[in-house]
């Protein structure tokens, strides 16, 4: 124990003016030495570390170290700040591993002990917005919604331009995954004029999404591309991987599809592959997996291809956490079935589709491909009475006119 003290203060001494390289083996002698104090400061740093070079596992080894350490000392504030930092870099690092229970389970214990730290709102309102992105990823729209109103209330009387930016983002996230696109867009539309003066910001990923789509929707895919083309250089300038892979797979992707440019679709969705590889997001990794069994199936016809991805993404067990991961890749595997006149297996995955859907409250728009993709599966079958009342249940809720729109801001 001694001699990896001495050694932890030798390498403080020599290299004093340069501790950077050096910080994991700090971590690790001060550890061993029984330093707690020191052991927890170099272990968060070498925690940050391993992070911004994407090394998720050895990151998270450091992390957990912290907690174990922390456990065994009294609760000052100083040792609960520590352990609210180790507790959040644990759940994002959880998520973008994709073992989900874990994730939910930190990111919700930061919340908990920012509260009990009385931090101030804005700092409150990040961890806020975290568990956010989860819930909106996995698709637990009360719980997103429940989050959100909470943010909301800690920034109603404070300037902050990002926060209340990134909270109206999520809101709209859980009206588009209830399929009320109508009051998701709108909410967008209040805040699309103030998203080029905002800073660079990984909490507006999704938002920048959003921002794309209501682009998408008012036929401006030109003012789309260059809201987007800018923060990706922005990412890729700062070597924010993840952001890149994100701001590749929907916002990037939908412009493409927008214009009609198929081969740009696949580049911009191979680029989201890179990108997640590189940062081992295996999240994205497998939404990749899905929107190449889209655009195999739904752009070129490639039917076996897109056969392939999404019974990758239905043989994943993780999905169990992510049931929209099912309701997708079943409506593609319907619609596969559809295009080779299989009516039963067509009606088999689609009507699993569908009711996957509704008991998650799921209606966003693959969902609603596969619902149309149902009724005139029905009709091909001789159940033509059941076609059209889902057909005009889409036409009520003036779902199947979205794309033309002339306004929605």
């Amino acid at each position: 124990v001694d001699l990896h003290r001495r050694a932890a203060l030798a390498i403080e001494i020599l290299y004093a003016e340069n501790l950077q390289p050096h910080i994991e083996l700090l971590a690790r002698h001060y550890d061993l030495g029984d330093d707690a104090e020191k052991a927890i400061h170099y272990l968060l740093l070498a925690g940050q570390q391993a992070r911004a070079v994407y090394l998720n596992q050895e990151a998270r080894l450091h992390y957990e170290r912290v907690l174990k350490r922390l456990e065994a000392l009294e609760a000052t504030e100083s040792n609960l700040k520590q352990r609210l930092e180790a507790l959040h870099a644990l759940g994002e690092i959880q998520t973008m591993l994709d073992n989900l229970e874990e994730a939910e389970a930190y990111l919700r214990q930061v919340i908990t002990l920012a509260t009990e730290l009385d931090l101030p709102p804005r700092q409150r309102v990040h961890y806020i917005l975290s568990l956010c992105q989860f819930y909106g990823s996995t698709g637990d729209i009360s719980a997103q919604v429940e989050q959100c109103e909470r943010g909301m209330t800690l920034i109603a009387d404070i300037n902050a331009p990002v926060e209340l930016v990134a909270l109206t983002t999520y809101l709209a996230t859980a009206y588009a995954n209830r399929g009320d696109w109508r009051s998701a867009i709108s909410r967008v539309g209040t805040i699309i004029d103030i998203l080029p003066t905002l800073p660079y910001s990984g909490h507006l990923i999704d938002t920048w999404f959003y921002a794309v789509l209501w682009c998408r929707l008012t036929k401006q895919p030109e003012r789309g591309f260059n809201l987007i083309d800018p923060v990706i250089d922005e990412a890729l300038r700062r070597r924010d991987f993840w952001s890149a892979g994100q701001l590749h797979l929907l916002p990037k992707l939908f412009l493409c599809e927008t214009v009609g440019d198929g081969q740009a679709a696949f580049a911009t969705i191979n680029e989201a592959l890179r990108f997640a590889e590189i940062t081992g997001d295996k999240k994205t990794i497998r939404g990749c997996w899905y929107w190449l069994g889209v655009y195999h199936s739904w752009m070129y016809g490639n039917l076996d291809e897109a056969e392939r991805y999404a019974t990758i993404t239905l043989e994943d067990r993780s999905n169990l956490y992510r049931p929209s991961s099912y309701v997708f890749a079943s409506t593609v595997l319907g619609l596969v079935h559809y295009c080779r006149h299989d009516w039963g297996q067509a009606l088999e995955w689609l009507e699993r589709s569908f009711g996957l859907a509704k008991s998650d409250g799921l209606l966003v728009d693959g969902v609603r491909r596969g619902i149309v993709g149902l009724a005139w599966t029905y009709t091909m079958l001789d159940r033509k009475a059941e076609g059209l009342a889902l057909l005009a249940k889409i036409a009520r809720e003036e779902e199947l006119h979205i794309e033309s729109w002339p306004t929605v801001a």
